[in-house]
């Protein structure tokens, strides 16, 4: 009897790290596939599961290849239903790295980009790693407007530099302009001159709807001004940004001159040469209503203070859409197809649009790529962006 019991309380020893570690484990394992097989993503929660699914892909081989440990370690103390559910997991964890990961791998080959793994798990190399200065573009009722400047190193080649102004993401009510750094030094290991640039922000009680695109304005016209300071040509500036940063790069871009969109402050020629948008909202109608995230659509809401019943003129006004024309700029589009904060038809909607008046326009649609899939510098859709903007810029401002 005292055997059995102590045999019995053996077992219980063995047994009880593993069942903690398969609880923890099952959590982790559960919440990775809850984001890879969501059809939207209401709530931040839920959306930053999805995000975080997709964008850090590979890194899911980490909880695959832990749940083929537990399942070989439940065998070994006796659980067999717990290797069963372990090895059931991990063969469902493996394929939502095999699935996404083969179909870029595809989308990189058609559009001739060579994937690297060891680029994956890497940063950017060369290029400025802090921005050499800030300074103030404009004061605009009270508030200083900010732009952090990253300069490439050495003399640029015929004597002034292309330019990206940079626009950060955030729904319009949150984010900053050191939001990108990786990205920032990339552009600059390139000789491009970047000004990550500050933009009013909406909140509950204070819509932002005719400020930030303003606000965006005074800083190209700030730039244009003080191109020869920086060693930029004011003829080779391009606009750039992340969701509703892009909206506002675009916005910015297609009404240089269109006083429907004026400029917060005083100031001059506003016109770029090129838009590089990622993900971007181009008609926030139909994003309000096609989003499948309920945050997506609450911030829409604050940003232009009402819904499209409400103030369907101001949805119009800061739609990149309503201003589509002759003559615009050349405009890359990067866009993941299976966004669930900005559907993926607003960005084949626009390329068709540019298409049909004869603007420039190149449409990068990245296949089982989330939202904010460049928070990652060196997944793969980042490396088939960053491919597709060498080749734009290139193209348009060489």
């Amino acid at each position: 009897m005292t055997m059995d019991i102590t045999m019995q309380s053996t077992r219980a020893r063995r047994r009880w790290p593993f069942g903690v570690a398969a609880a923890v484990w099952i959590v982790v394992a559960a919440a990775a596939l809850l984001g890879l097989v969501l059809p939207a993503a209401p709530g931040p929660v839920l959306l930053g599961l999805a995000i975080s699914a997709y964008s850090f892909n590979l890194y899911l081989l980490v909880p695959a290849l832990t749940g083929g440990l537990l399942a070989w370690w439940a065998r070994r103390v006796g659980r067999r239903r717990w290797a069963g559910v372990a090895g059931i997991l991990t063969v469902l964890l493996m394929l939502g790295v095999a699935v996404p990961s083969w179909q870029l791998w595809h989308s990189a080959a058609a559009h001739n980009v060579p994937l690297s793994l060891t680029a994956y798990f890497s940063g950017p190399s060369g290029g400025a790693s802090a921005p050499a200065t800030t300074e103030t573009y404009a004061t605009v009722d009270g508030v200083e407007l900010k732009a952090d400047v990253w300069q490439p190193t050495g003399r640029p080649a015929g004597g002034s530099r292309t330019a990206m102004i940079y626009v950060f993401g955030g729904g319009w009510v949150s984010g900053d302009r050191a939001q990108m750094p990786a990205y920032f030094q990339w552009l600059t290991s390139r000789g491009v001159t970047v000004f990550a640039v500050d933009y009013r922000l909406a909140t509950p009680t204070r819509p932002a709807w005719d400020k930030a695109p303003g606000d965006v304005k005074c800083a190209v016209g700030w730039v244009r001004a003080n191109a020869t300071r920086h060693g930029i040509d004011p003829h080779r500036i391009v606009l750039g940004g992340n969701s509703a940063g892009a909206n506002l790069a675009m916005l910015v871009a297609y009404t240089a001159g269109d006083t429907r969109v004026p400029a917060t402050c005083p100031t001059g020629d506003t016109s770029v040469r090129a838009v590089v948008e990622f993900y971007g909202p181009t008609d926030l109608i139909t994003t309000h209503r096609d989003t499948g995230s309920t945050d997506a659509r609450r911030m829409v809401e604050t940003y232009l203070g009402g819904t499209p019943a409400t103030v369907p003129e101001r949805y119009r006004r800061n739609s990149p859409v309503t201003y589509v024309r002759p003559g615009l700029p050349p405009t890359l589009i990067l866009q993941g197809g299976r966004d669930s904060v900005v559907p993926a038809a607003q960005a084949t909607d626009l390329a068709d649009r540019l298409t049909a008046v004869g603007v420039p326009n190149e449409l990068v649609m990245l296949p089982a790529t989330e939202h904010s899939f460049d928070g990652l510098y060196g997944g793969f859709a980042t490396q088939v962006s960053r491919s597709a903007i060498t080749r734009f810029l290139d193209r348009h401002l060489a």
